[in-house]
């Protein structure tokens, strides 16, 4: 009869403690136990300072400042007080020389000098009463034979009248109220002159 291919062979190593338990096998040494080596003995650890020269030198720096008195600060004294000088006043800059206006090269021309005025004055001596006046007719700067012009009364028995710019001898004559002539010829005075005259009216 074939056993099944399942089925659990019996191992060895029963067989072998069953030797063992009546003592006819030796047991044989194992590779791992005689690969092993005896432990080396342990080396002891150096003990190192817990705390090192750097450190016993601040501790004993901090006790001597802690033994130490504390010293109290010297008052300070107020500064004094520095006199404050003036700065110099900036010097004045002399102002800078103006230029000369340049001279134009056509200048306008100056005015021609007006003419002197030359009067000729009329003098009449007569009264000729009150109420009356005694006017002129003749030829020359504003005289006309058609229509007199009455003199100035500076009295009783003086007329006067100056005419402008005369630039020939004036002839004219003299009448009453510009109405009646006076007798005899005609009266002449040349330019810029002074001429007095005793007109005649017949009565």
């Amino acid at each position: 009869m074939k056993t099944p291919k399942n089925a659990t062979k019996p191992t060895r190593t029963n067989a072998a403690a069953k030797k063992t338990s009546t003592g006819s096998a030796t047991p044989k040494k194992t590779s791992s136990t005689a690969a092993k080596k005896p432990p080396a003995p342990a080396v002891a650890a150096k003990k190192t300072p817990l705390t090192s020269p750097r450190i016993t030198a601040a501790a004993s720096k901090a006790k001597r400042v802690l033994t130490e008195p504390v010293k109290t600060p010297k008052p300070t004294r107020a500064p004094k007080k520095v006199a404050l000088t003036k700065s110099p006043k900036p010097a004045a800059v002399a102002a800078a020389p103006t230029k000369a206006p340049a001279p134009r090269e056509n200048p306008a021309p100056a005015p021609a000098p007006k003419p002197q005025v030359t009067l000729t004055t009329i003098e009449a001596f007569i009264d000729v009463g009150f109420g009356n006046r005694l006017t002129l007719r003749g030829e020359g700067p504003g005289l006309s034979w058609e229509k007199g012009i009455t003199m100035n009364c500076l009295g009783s028995a003086e007329w006067v009248i100056s005419i402008e710019d005369v630039g020939a001898p004036l002839t004219f004559k003299f009448l009453l109220n510009d109405e009646q002539w006076s007798h005899g010829e005609n009266y002449t005075l040349a330019p810029g002159k002074t001429g007095a005259f005793t007109p005649y009216f017949g009565w």
